[in-house]
């Protein structure tokens, strides 16, 4: 008996803790528990002010001179001095004269020209001598009728006039050709290539050189539709202005646009406009000087675009949208307007209001009246 008590002892023991401790599971009170809070995302965001933007077109050239001369003999013979300045990359002077020909025939055509106006002169003074005299006789014998041309040496007096004038073309020729022997600088400028050299023959129309002029360079510069959209044009009169740079200086040049090409590049389909820089080649403290066939980049004035909003490009989402975030901390998405770009901002006029913040944090899911909490009112 003992024995079995001490068995059944330790079960009962057991199965009452058992019992209890589910009974006091089973009876206590559940702990309450509350939903968890959603975090408010913290955003980024710019506050939008009304402003007037003018617009910078974008383009690139190449710098070309605003004129460009071939020289070309206009006669022939055999070069027999060149100025210092006659070699590439040279500058000269106005009236500088770059080389000369030979001009010993041309001297000889000159006086022989002059000896034969003389004889044309003389000529000319006799005859008409014979046709006062003839007219003097004619009336002392006072002969009835009228008296023929032929009589009074008209005919004669036209042929001497005739040989007198062109006696004096040959010479204005001979002289004209003598000058010619002097190949002159047509403007200040420099030379782009020289094709000639001391003792070389030349004749009619062989090319000497190519010069061009150091006032004004040129450069054209291809725009889109789009971009002519936003600018004037030089036909209407105004002048926009350009603004250059290169890739080997920090320096830039001024420069103003003056006229656009008649036809669109057929393979493009750009508008090429045409801006002209004044004194482009001369070296200054600030800048260096500009080179033909240069490589440059230009900013060229645009319109005025009024009461529009500059926006990161960041902000913009598809479909041309934007998160503001309202006076309650919730988001709204609007959609913009965009009306002009730049690398890193658009510019937009409708969709949005003055003083209005507009998200440039990337929300991957972004409802309308989601709260959001903006970066700087985080305490």
């Amino acid at each position: 008996m003992n024995r079995l008590m001490k068995i059944i002892l330790p079960l009962m023991v057991i199965t009452l803790s058992f019992a209890a401790s589910r009974y006091l599971i089973q009876t206590a009170p559940e702990t309450e528990r509350k939903p968890a809070k959603a975090e408010k995302p913290i955003v980024n965001a710019v506050k939008l002010i009304t402003e007037d933007y003018p617009v910078t077109l974008h383009s690139r050239g190449t710098i070309t001179p605003a004129t460009q001369t071939a020289l070309v003999a206009e006669i022939k013979g055999r070069i027999t001095t060149t100025s210092p300045n006659f070699r590439p990359g040279s500058f000269f002077q106005a009236g500088e004269i770059l080389l000369t020909l030979d001009p010993t025939d041309y001297q000889y055509a000159v006086t022989i020209a002059q000896a034969e106006r003389s004889q044309t002169v003389l000529a000319l003074e006799k005859t008409r001598a014979e046709a006062t005299q003839a007219k003097q006789n004619w009336e002392q014998l006072s002969l009835s009728g009228v008296p023929t041309k032929l009589t009074l040496y008209q005919p004669q007096l036209a042929e001497a006039q005739a040989k007198l004038a062109a006696a004096e073309a040959r010479l204005a020729q001979a002289e004209r050709n003598l000058e010619r022997t002097q190949i002159i600088a047509p403007y200040a400028g420099r030379v782009l290539e020289q094709q000639v050299d001391l003792g070389q023959f030349v004749t009619v129309g062989t090319p000497l050189a190519t010069l061009y002029a150091t006032d004004l360079a040129e450069v054209r510069l291809p725009v889109t539709d789009r971009q002519a959209r936003f600018m004037t044009l030089p036909e209407t009169g105004y002048h926009p202005q350009v603004r250059l740079t290169t890739s080997s200086s920090d320096t830039a040049w001024e420069g103003t646009l003056i006229r656009s090409e008649a036809t669109l590049d057929p393979r493009t389909q750009q508008l090429y406009l045409v801006a002209q820089i004044p004194n482009p080649y001369q070296s200054h403290k600030q800048r260096p000087a500009l080179k033909v066939g240069q490589f440059v980049r230009a900013e060229i004035e645009g319109i005025t675009l009024k009461n529009t909003f500059r926006i990161p490009r960041v902000a913009v989402r598809s479909g041309n949208e934007v998160l503001v975030v309202d006076a309650e901390h919730r988001l709204q998405r609007r959609e913009i307007k965009v009306l002009w770009q730049e690398t890193d901002q658009l510019v937009i006029s409708s969709g949005v209001s003055h003083g209005e913040q507009v998200i440039t944090t990337s929300l991957p899911y972004a409802p309308n009246g989601m709260q959001v909490t903006v970066k700087d009112e985080v305490k």
